[in-house]
């Protein structure tokens, strides 16, 4: 049932609860400020969508939806997910971004089929390490938050990850563990503050994007980064402390895209000629 992008508003009325085999709902793109009491009936729910509303909590009667396997309350009022989501064990893709989420409960660690996360855009300062039970994860993202650090035990368990993106926070380092992240392609990295990446960044070999922009205190890239023999783009924009980078960058032969640009005259990056010559003959811009 889809009732996206209609005039909704207030709170949806009880009689949706006689709604009891419905599967999918689409409420995304109204004024709804909640849900009835009446849904504890959508036990046979599996899809939930309420992007862009101003809903702030879920009603009790969600911990029913014990066949719930995609989740979006984007761009609503939410301070806090409730424990009842230890319910939703089925649970393949939980989307939300764009809250006022402060932290991401550990009840989070039933769902362990999760395999997209995104919290962006949120008021998180740490990454819980609970989060590791979900163990077949490929895309999480946590941009724009406040996080400080990932914990090392924590990023040893995504082995399945392909897509993390931790733009917008205020990290200093990452975990020498992150070379454990072997089947990882795009990495974003942009506006933290960092001032370089750990040697170990070259264990992840299929990596095709990399993200640093932003990082104002960055000063050098890994040795390692000639082993990444998939790297396709490489972003290093507004990195104004970077004055030079690894030679071990010729040996990126998947190389297409290296942005180093910083904004101003001063404070550039310098590419020696037979670097810029090695490149440009793999067509690299």
């Amino acid at each position: 049932l889809s009732l996206a992008n209609n005039f909704l508003n207030g709170k949806l009325s009880e009689d949706a609860g006689f709604l009891i085999r419905l599967e999918e709902l689409d409420l995304d793109g109204n004024q709804l400020t909640a849900l009835p009491e009446s849904c504890e009936n959508w036990s046979n729910l599996r899809v939930f969508s309420a992007g862009c509303n101003m809903i702030e909590e879920l009603p009790p009667g969600a911990a029913h939806w014990t066949k719930l396997e995609m989740f979006n309350i984007r761009q609503n009022g939410f301070k806090a997910l409730p424990a009842l989501i230890s319910k939703w064990t089925l649970m393949k893709r939980l989307c939300v971004g764009t809250n006022k989420l402060a932290v991401i409960p550990d009840e989070i660690a039933s769902m362990e089929g999760l395999v997209e996360l995104d919290v962006r855009k949120n008021e998180l300062t740490e990454v819980p390490v609970s989060l590791g039970a979900c163990k077949m994860l490929e895309h999480l993202n946590l941009g724009d938050n406040k996080i400080t650090s990932i914990p090392e035990e924590l990023i040893t368990e995504f082995g399945c990850l392909r897509e993390l993106y931790l733009y917008r926070n205020k990290l200093e380092n990452l975990p020498a563990d992150v070379g454990t992240l072997t089947k990882i392609e795009k990495l974003s990295l942009s506006k933290n503050n960092l001032k370089s990446l750990p040697e170990e960044m070259g264990e992840l070999q299929n990596l095709t994007e990399l993200y640093v922009n932003g990082n104002a205190k960055f000063n050098a890239l890994p040795n390692s980064m000639g082993k990444l023999k998939l790297l396709r783009e490489l972003a290093l924009k507004a990195c104004p402390k970077l004055k030079s980078l690894p030679k071990s960058v010729e040996e990126c032969e998947a190389l297409k895209f290296v942005d180093l640009r910083t904004g101003g005259k001063k404070d550039v990056c310098k590419m020696p000629q037979e670097m810029s010559d090695i490149l440009t003959a793999n067509k690299c811009r």
